[in-house]
């Protein structure tokens, strides 16, 4: 079979722009009528149209969608099995939530109270996810397999109360740094550095239930060496050197 670009547009839901820039790029060539010289696709390019759309709702880059299309169909098969194993993992954390909020309709309706963990237990499943996908793997270089199950552990069974103080010690983590990035070299700032550092220390044991310093000063140097970590204290503080503020005032009071 083969199809004009408006039959492939209108079977597909891809305006004709999207295919034309696609055959601008070499994404998805579309063959040439010998006649007039208009776009025709066939059957078999609409195989490969179809696992661009997968990728590009999985949001893959177009030059690495590119990329994959011309490499072997195990590599392409392999990444497809990649990301349908993340949307499969979605799936489960989506449908956790909605069980939650089905849960918290008839509670309401029924006029039923529900257990305070049992409230926030889905966005945390959904929290653990999303730091093993940014931070999962320097964990386990760093500390063993082992140490990322314990703190991920550790983190669901977080009650509400431990959450909200894991919240307010990185807000005074975040107003001291702030503080500290104004007041420059004057005579009183050991003191906002010591409360810097008693905060986040805090809030590193509640996060990952162990504490102790040479464990938080590995973390003082991962956060200047990662550039995910600082960029993530850098946007917090809204200052371009808080990150390295944080690491220096770490290392200065914990024992290597």
């Amino acid at each position: 079979m083969k199809y004009s670009i408006s039959e492939v547009s209108e079977m597909t839901g891809l305006s004709t722009r999207t295919l034309r820039y696609y055959d601008e790029i070499e994404l998805l060539k579309a063959h040439r009528t010998a006649e007039n010289k208009y776009r025709i696709y066939f059957s078999e390019d609409l195989d490969v149209l179809q696992v661009i759309m997968f990728l590009r709702k999985l949001e893959v880059p177009l030059p690495e969608i590119k990329e994959l299309l011309q490499s072997n169909e195990a590599d392409l098969t392999h990444v497809l099995v990649q990301h349908k194993e993340k949307l499969v993992k979605k799936q489960s954390e989506l449908a956790a939530v909605i069980q939650l909020i089905d849960i918290t309709i008839e509670n309401k309706k029924e006029g039923k109270q529900m257990a305070d963990r049992k409230k926030f237990e889905a966005f945390k499943l959904e929290k653990i996810k999303d730091n093993n996908e940014k931070y999962g793997q320097e964990v386990i270089e760093k500390y063993g397999r082992d140490a990322l199950e314990n703190t991920e552990k550790h983190w669901s069974q977080l009650s509400q109360l431990e959450y909200h103080q894991a919240e307010e010690c990185e807000s005074l983590v975040k107003k001291g740094l702030q503080k500290l990035s104004e007041q420059n070299h004057e005579n009183d700032i050991s003191d906002t550095e010591k409360e810097v550092f008693d905060a986040h220390a805090k809030w590193l044991k509640l996060m990952s239930g162990q504490y102790n310093e040479t464990y938080h000063y590995a973390m003082a140097e991962l956060y200047v060496e990662d550039e995910r970590f600082t960029a993530y204290y850098d946007n917090l503080v809204g200052k371009k050197d808080a990150a390295e503020m944080l690491s220096n005032i770490i290392k200065k009071y914990a024992q290597k």
